[in-house]
Formats: structure tokens, C-alpha cells, sequence
């Protein structure tokens, strides 16, 4: 039961989003109390919106064979109690903050609510790109906002399509019978390996030139071999764990 909670919630994309946020905040903020909030207020939101969207893909999950004993049992109290929570954070944080959190959440029901990713192509990629770009500008400008800031949201945001990216791979039987319009869907298999084999060296690129980002250069070669030999588990896991770490090391130094 725990285990399926977990896997509903898609805790460890929460924690991955949460470090995203925490990244950006102590990229341009000295630690302090208000971490705890932001760090709570993405993980609440994310968990709302991953068990909302687990509700309205159960033909999809069903294809993928990941269909979640919760959403056959249409737990729809469970996104209700986590966006509240979501809120009573949201609502501690900056006003400018919580004007973006509160259009950010809206915006994943409303692409939850829609299913609008199998409506156009690219949409699914677009959104998760710029939802953690978002994630992070968030973290990054709760006191004040910086260009550099802007800088790394498009970093950032070539992170999330890759995440996405790496999903549709690995998803795509599952997507195809479902009719989402994914890039391996659309394009094919191995032209969607080359996408991201193109993507993960461009990363490496811009990782080494940006040294706050030289940690995820390791973790970005890793998702090269492991993409390579089609282990895709180890790949998705392999950037997940990266932002985990990221505001750790953060924090140590």
C-alpha cells in the first residue's frame, strides 16, 4: 500500500521538482527559513498534481502496465489534501511567489484536466520544460530578480524536456496505443535516442561553461550509457537523483 501511495504521488519526480526549487533558491540566496517553505509547498503541489494526472492517464497506464491501484480506486481525496496543504505553505511564502506558484499549479491541472498532450504534438515536452523552469525561477527570485536568473531558467528548461524525453522513450508502446503525440511516437524510436543523445551533449556543453552547473556533468554522461544500452530506469534515475543532490551540495559548501 505504501509502496503504491508512493508511486501515485510519484514521490521521487516531487523530491526531483523540490530540488529544482531549492536550486535555484540558494543559487542566489544564502540559506534561511524559507527554504522549509518553498521545499514544502513544491513537494504538496507536485504530489497533487502527479495523483491528479495518474486519475486522468489510467488508459494510458494501462497500456504502460502502471496502472496505480489508487487512481482504480479514483482516490481523488488524495490530490485534495495535498493541494491544500500545497496552499497553507504557498500563502507563507513572498506575494510575487505565490502569484507564481498559484499560476504554475492552475496551469498543471489545467494540461491534467485537458489531457492536452496527446491533442499536439510537442505540447507534453513544452510543458514540462517550462514548468521547471518555472520551478526553479520561483526558488531563485523569492527576494529579488536577477538576469542571471533568466540564464538558467533556459538551462533548466532543457533539463525538463530531457526528463520528459527520456519518460517517452521508455513509454512509447504505451503512448502510441493511448494517442499521446510524443516525439518517439511521432518520429520514431530511434530518432527520439538521437534527440537526446544531441540534448545530453549539449547539456554537458553548457554545464561545463556554467560552473554552478558542473556537478550534473557526471550524471549527464551516466544518462548517455545508460541511454545507449537502452536501460532506461537507470537513465530517468540517473537525472532525478542530480537535482536531489544539487541544493545538498549546495548547502555543504
Amino acid at each position: 500500500m505504501i509502496k503504491d501511495f508512493l508511486r501515485f504521488i510519484r514521490l521521487e519526480t516531487c523530491l526531483f521538482i523540490s530540488g529544482i526549487a531549492l536550486s535555484g533558491y540558494l543559487l542566489f540566496n544564502q540559506p534561511d527559513w524559507i527554504m522549509l517553505l518553498l521545499f514544502a509547498t513544491t513537494l504538496f503541489s507536485c504530489a497533487t498534481i502527479y495523483s491528479y494526472n495518474h486519475l486522468k492517464d489510467k488508459k494510458e497506464d494501462k497500456e504502460n502496465r502502471s496502472l496505480n491501484p489508487y487512481a482504480v480506486k479514483d482516490r481523488k481525496d488524495i490530490p485534495i489534501l495535498t493541494g491544500l496543504f500545497s496552499f497553507l505553505f504557498a500563502i507563507l511564502l513572498p506575494f510575487h511567489s505565490f502569484l507564481l506558484f498559484l499560476f504554475l499549479f492552475l496551469f498543471g491541472i489545467f494540461y491534467s484536466a485537458t489531457r492536452i498532450k496527446s491533442k499536439f504534438f510537442l505540447i507534453k515536452n513544452l510543458y514540462t520544460a517550462f514548468s521547471l523552469g518555472m520551478v526553479f525561477l520561483i526558488g531563485a527570485s523569492v527576494y529579488q530578480f536577477e538576469e542571471a536568473m533568466f540564464i538558467y531558467f533556459g538551462i533548466v528548461f532543457l533539463f525538463g524536456w530531457l526528463l520528459n524525453l527520456l519518460g517517452d522513450i521508455r513509454g512509447v508502446e504505451g503512448d502510441r496505443v493511448a494517442g499521446v503525440k510524443s516525439i518517439p511516437v511521432i518520429l520514431g524510436y530511434k530518432i527520439g535516442k538521437r534527440i537526446a543523445y544531441l540534448l545530453l551533449l549539449f547539456l554537458i556543453s553548457v554545464c561545463t561553461f556554467f560552473s554552478p552547473f558542473r556537478i550534473f556533468v557526471p550524471f549527464l554522461f551516466a544518462i548517455l550509457i545508460f541511454l545507449y544500452f537502452d536501460l532506461h530506469k537507470p537513465a530517468r534515475f540517473s537525472l532525478l537523483l542530480s537535482f536531489i543532490l544539487f541544493p545538498l551540495t549546495f548547502l555543504i559548501i
